[in-house]
């Protein structure tokens, strides 16, 4: 399987989030110039500002029996790739656009299931067209968080 994650400003299995700490012990060793891609031209999409993005990796990757941290998803690195897609910027902001470039670079890349870990405004024509798109249209399975910009207790 290959897979995107887009999280807050990274993607992995395809991942679309924040970012992706490539040295960590637990994860996969990426490919820096061809294994990620980010819109920002002030940020790069191995470099994880604040931990989120390297944290929703780990949930789908993280490297299981090597006596590190926990184990995820998919524990066999050997049977699934990793592009990582910096939707959003290191200090948790972004552009829609940013965001939707990070979504179809990963599609471009091949990505069959795309985990996006974000918050954001109202319904956009736009966004759901593109993202419809891809699920109708490319096979892609699209999965969100739900509820990242809430504050306080529930």
């Amino acid at each position: 399987v290959y897979s995107c994650v887009l999280m807050n400003p990274l993607l992995a299995a395809q991942q679309l989030t924040h970012s992706y700490d490539n040295n960590h012990i637990d994860l996969p060793d990426l490919n820096v110039p061809h294994d990620g891609y980010c819109p920002y031209s002030d940020q790069t999409w191995n470099h994880d500002g604040n931990g989120h993005g390297t944290h929703c990796a780990g949930i789908v990757g993280a490297i299981g029996g090597n006596g590190e941290g926990l184990t995820s998803l998919n524990p066999d690195p050997n049977k699934f790739d990793f592009f990582i897609s910096k939707g959003l910027k290191d200090s948790g902001t972004g552009t829609l656009s940013g965001i939707l470039s990070a979504v179809q670079k990963c599609v471009d890349n091949g990505a069959k299931i795309i985990s996006m870990s974000l918050g954001g405004g109202g319904f956009s024509d736009i966004t759901n067209d593109q993202l419809s798109g891809h699920y109708e249209n490319d096979g892609v399975l699209l999965i969100a968080s739900a509820g990242n910009n809430v504050s306080g207790s529930i």
